[in-house]
């Protein structure tokens, strides 16, 4: 394997021979001529945060449409200077993308002319498909009910949450699939009633329990397997659990909450950990991978196979390199952010899905064979910034863009930090690689300091709160909360105490954002570290750092354990 020194932080990292099979495999031929897609100069962690710094999911701004004037929800804060339509007047025919159609200029780097373009064509406000009474998601799609839990689909009576499928009656849940009634969850799946737990699967009536699957009735546990009515990994009777059960739940207050979690930390701490979540994977090295193969140095995947730093696709996607944070659906992409549905060969890419050869475009729906170009839909060919050409002069023109960039040192490149839509802290990088304002500017990225305006409401102090949610009166409702670690205001809604009262559950006295922030950190980094395994002396990879008390074993011991 090639070693390069990364000529961002100077850190050396290896190129993989599966990378340079796929980077192969994925560059473009045109007019019969192959364009090779360059070696990364660039470390896999600093080419994730360029990528996820283009991608705002959780900050909603109010502001004006464009097009129509109407007050609108959007992704992007009032002070951005580029045009904002409404997804109704965006996807209207009241407009035409190919109206900001410009020539290349040869004389001029490519991403200085796509910037120009970035500033001019109207961007979309959000993404947010057939929303039922669930407007404030900045990305989702069939959402019934839903406030404030992005990205998600087809989910019903969900707040407050990330990463969100096929779910019902989940607040503060983050990598939640097909879950019904949770609170404080971290990638669960096909669970009902499932609370303060992670990495869970087909769980019914589950308190503080993490990598447990089948289990019911379970307490404070720790890697169980069709398990009911334990506590602590102890087995009790179904009348001795339920007695605690209701002893536990009798006076829930947020003090209680931490000790149990606290006294559930050093319990687990004991027991086998995984060394990596993987199932049914073949041949691959990453975590939480679920029926892959072929995957290296890849995260949050399913179905997917010869993939190479790519992160969090929903299912199906192959052949691909550096990518992120997509859809359903994707074959022979390289340096793709928000991709799917049926995106087939793109290169350098924002938001672009259905899609087929297309090389630096953003936000372009349903179109083949463009390059450069920004807000295209409606099965566009052969464009160019926006600009129609036949084919002809597409295949001819291309190329001499492509080495264009080359001579430049463009191509193969991520879009640049600075030509980000948002400021580094509006986006997801900020939550996985946080950097205070300096770092940020240091290293080219935007930032901002805009603070949408708050409501003008009582604020009351963590402090004042009833400890249990059987205290809380509607008049809650009426005020704001100070967050107990930022001291920024929060609101509850009348959906989210409704289901506090349901659940028994006592009112949070942290924001939204910080308890998201929590849950995200919860899961171990995308790092990936040597360790021997105390059991048989192996030597495996694992994303715990090495300073980590838990009892990490090998995949092979683990699996012993648990046969």
């Amino acid at each position: 394997m090639k070693e390069v020194n990364c000529r961002i932080t100077g850190t050396p990292f290896q190129i993989l021979p599966l990378e340079e099979q796929l980077l192969d495999k994925i560059s473009p031929v045109i007019n019969g001529r192959k364009f090779a897609l360059p070696l990364p100069t660039i470390c896999p962690q600093e080419r994730l945060r360029n990528r996820l710094a283009f991608r705002n999911d959780r900050n909603l701004y109010r502001r004006k449409c464009a097009l129509t004037g109407n007050d609108i929800l959007s992704v992007y804060h009032p002070e951005k200077s580029f045009p904002v339509y409404s997804m109704t007047a965006w996807w209207s025919d009241q407009w035409d993308p190919l109206a900001y159609g410009r020539d290349f200029d040869f004389s001029r780097p490519f991403f200085e002319q796509f910037a120009e373009l970035m500033q001019a064509v109207p961007r979309l406000a959000m993404i947010n498909k057939n929303p039922n009474n669930s407007d404030y998601i900045a990305i989702g799609s069939d959402n019934r009910n839903c406030y404030l839990c992005s990205p998600s689909t087809a989910n019903e009576d969900c707040m407050y949450g990330g990463v969100l499928y096929h779910s019902k009656n989940v607040v503060d849940g983050y990598m939640s699939l097909a879950n019904e009634v949770s609170y404080d969850t971290i990638h669960c799946d096909h669970c009902y009633r499932s609370f303060f737990s992670k990495d869970c699967g087909h769980c019914s009536d589950i308190y503080f329990c993490e990598d447990c699957s089948g289990c019911q009735s379970c307490f404070g546990c720790f890697g169980l397997r069709s398990k009911s009515y334990c506590w602590f990994n102890e087995q009790l009777t179904k009348e001795e659990f339920e007695q605690r059960l209701t002893e536990f739940k009798g006076h829930l207050s947020r003090q209680k909450i931490e000790e149990i979690k606290k006294q559930f930390a050093d319990f687990a701490k004991l027991l086998p950990h995984r060394p990596l979540y993987l199932r049914n994977a073949e041949s691959c090295l990453g975590d939480y991978l679920v029926d892959c193969k072929n995957c290296l140095y890849c995260f949050d995947l399913e179905e997917a196979q010869d993939c190479v730093y790519v992160t969090r696709f929903a299912r199906g996607i192959v052949d691909s390199v550096d990518s992120c944070e997509g859809a359903d659906g994707v074959e022979l992409c390289f340096n793709v952010m928000s991709a799917g549905l049926k995106l087939y060969h793109a290169i350098c890419t924002t938001f672009v899905w259905g899609s087929r050869d297309v090389i630096y475009c953003d936000h372009c729906f349903n179109v083949e064979d463009c390059f450069g170009c920004i807000g295209l839909r409606n099965h566009a060919r052969y464009c160019i910034f926006n600009k129609q050409y036949t084919k002809e002069v597409y295949e001819e023109l291309v190329p001499k863009i492509i080495e264009h960039m080359q001579k430049t040192g463009e191509w193969g490149l991520f879009f640049p930090a600075h030509l980000a839509p948002f400021s580094y802290n509006e986006t997801i990088a900020s939550v996985a690689y946080p950097l205070s304002k300096e770092e940020a500017l240091k290293k080219g990225m935007n930032w901002s300091d805009y603070q949408a305006p708050l409501p003008q409401v009582p604020a009351v102090a963590v402090a004042t709160l009833p400890a249990i949610i059987a205290d809380v009166s509607d008049s809650i409702l009426d005020q704001a909360i100070l967050c107990k670690e930022t001291e920024k205001p929060f609101r509850i809604i009348r959906q989210e105490l409704d289901f506090y009262r349901a659940n028994n559950i006592p009112l949070p006295d942290s924001h939204p954002d910080i308890r998201h922030l929590h849950r995200v950190h919860a899961r171990n980094a995308k790092i990936f570290y040597k360790r021997n395994c105390p059991k048989d002396g192996k030597e495996f990879y694992t994303t715990y750092k090495p300073d980590n008390n838990a009892n990490i074993y090998c995949e092979q011991c683990y699996l012993a354990e648990h046969s």
